[in-house]
């Protein structure tokens, strides 16, 4: 921009060195889909933000107005080539020889979110799906799911639901031991049912709601779109905005602890990375390649762990702001009471209920509020990679269907995979060889206490796994473990306190004699 762009543009009055300071702070945007927006009549509920909603810009250009395409609509190929000519593959799986499964973005030259999928065997392929298509109202009713949460209370108008409770539970007092816990899906052995939250499996989750997922009622295809396929979300625009926004959750998370950090250096990472090879010792000095800086050296942790030396910053992180100095001394207790203050009015949800419970049943139901998570462990290979969704659900599956669960009054919540067949990385075949498990979890308190509020009654374990608006019996699922835990919540109505979640077991009983639950003589 400052070489090529700007020096097209008239010098008088200053113009190009506006265009300049502009440049200059720049940075890559971020979507916070988890940040609850005002719409209809009030609502408060997820949005898809307008930067990607719009098919074509009105731009001022050196000579002029001019209307363009919108790059964050969709990304469209060079000269209109489809993908397979650069690199993408078609790739087919019959997992567990009961179904095929097939992603075919190779005849594609622009990316997509709820597409009809084509058969495998379909020539030539839609038009729709060859050139892109883009449904993000779809995408928008994925992400807040849950239609019967919505609250008609017209001085209170919100969905309550999972997402955002999720995300909360990232940044409230210590809610994960270690940096370790709160970055990874990957299973220890004994593991504390607390720790089955992750930033990274949230991450998948989003990466499922927006690009595609279920059955399209009017025509009966399955949707499908680049980000839900590891092989091609990055094309999609979006994932750029998604990305930035787990940059900014891991940039908060590292503001309220920034003691912790890689742990027991010195020991083997058993199961490895993208980036390290099993065995090998997982330290903050690792090579993370191929991402070099504009020397051509690789990154490691060490070198990124602070975003501020890279001229970034996030909205709610701004230590230098004059009202945290206020005796000309930067108070770093008032600026992280703040930060805690933003927290709770963005992403608080179970608080805020039982809060509301509180002035119901007396300050000591928030002192130490029950608390419910369900959990879930599960091979993401388990379907020879295949991408595959595990639903909670409130009524048995045989009652909800596959096509759309999330759309159902009986979807509680659930846990992604986001994988694909034959990986590319060598530890991700050893992974898959290995059957190494990930976890899951699905914070199930809101959704519970609206439920028996509403109707008196719910039965909390009930699954079902789908496929691309395919059931999968869950048999073929050796590797899935459903489980509930219990713990205790102290939720404060002062401002600048976030919840404090303890003391978490599994209810053994709640998933006693059922199908893939946890069972009290198993050990995960």
């Amino acid at each position: 921009m400052l070489e090529k762009v700007v020096p097209k543009y008239p010098i008088t009055g200053g113009l190009q060195d506006r265009l300049r300071a502009s440049a200059r702070q720049w940075r890559l945007p971020y979507w916070d889909w988890a940040e609850r927006k005002s719409v209809d009549h009030g609502l408060k509920t997820y949005t898809v933000p307008k930067i990607v909603k719009d098919k074509e810009l009105d731009i001022m250009t050196s000579t002029g107005p001019l209307k363009v395409r919108n790059p964050m609509y969709q990304f469209v190929m060079p000269n209109n080539e489809v993908m397979g000519k650069h690199g993408v593959h078609h790739y087919a799986e019959k997992p567990a020889g009961t179904f095929d499964y097939s992603a075919m973005f190779e005849a594609c030259y622009g990316t997509s979110r709820y597409v009809d999928a084509p058969d495998k065997d379909a020539t030539p392929y839609p038009t729709d799906f060859v050139e892109g298509f883009q449904d993000n109202a779809k995408v928008e009713e994925a992400l807040r799911g849950h239609g019967w949460y919505q609250n008609k209370d017209p001085d209170n108008p919100v969905y309550k639901d999972t997402l955002a409770e999720a995300v909360y539970r990232f940044f409230s007092e210590e809610y994960f031991s270690d940096y370790s816990k709160f970055a990874s899906t990957a299973l220890e052995k004994g593991q504390n049912p607390q720790y089955f939250l992750s930033i990274e499996g949230v991450h998948n989750n989003v990466h499922n709601w927006i690009g595609g997922q279920g059955v399209n009622p009017k025509t009966g295809k399955t949707m499908d779109g680049h980000m839900t396929e590891v092989p091609v979300s990055a094309f999609d625009p979006i994932f750029w905005l998604h990305h930035a926004n787990i940059d900014r959750q891991f940039a908060i998370w590292q503001e309220l602890y920034p003691d912790s950090w890689f742990e027991n250096t010195k020991e083997k990472d058993e199961e490895g990375t993208y980036s390290i090879a099993k065995q090998t010792t997982n330290s903050p000095d690792v090579k993370l390649r191929p991402f070099d800086d504009l020397q051509g050296r690789p990154y490691d942790s060490d070198m990124i762990r602070d975003w501020y030396s890279t001229g970034y910053t996030y909205t709610e992180l701004t230590p230098w702001d004059p009202k945290y100095s206020p005796n000309g001394i930067y108070d770093r207790k008032l600026y992280i009471e703040d930060l805690k203050a933003k927290m709770n009015t963005l992403c608080a949800s179970t608080r805020n209920l039982w809060l509301d419970l509180g002035d119901e049943l007396g300050s000591a139901s928030t002192s130490h509020a029950e608390d419910y998570v369900v959990n879930v462990t599960y091979d993401r290979f388990e379907l020879e990679g295949a991408p595959y969704l595990v639903s909670i659900l409130f009524k048995p599956a045989s009652e909800v269907s596959v096509v759309n669960q999330y759309m159902s009054p009986e979807y509680v919540g659930g846990v992604y995979n986001f994988s694909a067949p034959n990986p590319r990385c060598q530890n991700c075949d050893d992974q898959r060889k290995e059957k190494a498990l990930s976890t899951g979890q699905v914070p199930i308190t809101t959704p519970l206490i609206q439920r028996v509020r509403d109707e008196g009654v719910t039965d909390l374990n009930n699954m079902q796994v789908g496929q691309k608006g395919r059931e999968v019996p869950l048999d073929q699922m050796q590797s899935l473990r459903v489980g509930v835990a219990y713990g205790k919540a102290k939720h404060s109505p002062e401002d600048e306190i976030m919840s404090n979640y303890y003391g978490y077991d599994w209810l053994y009983g709640a998933t006693a004699g059922r199908e893939r639950g946890i069972q009290a003589v198993e050990a995960l």
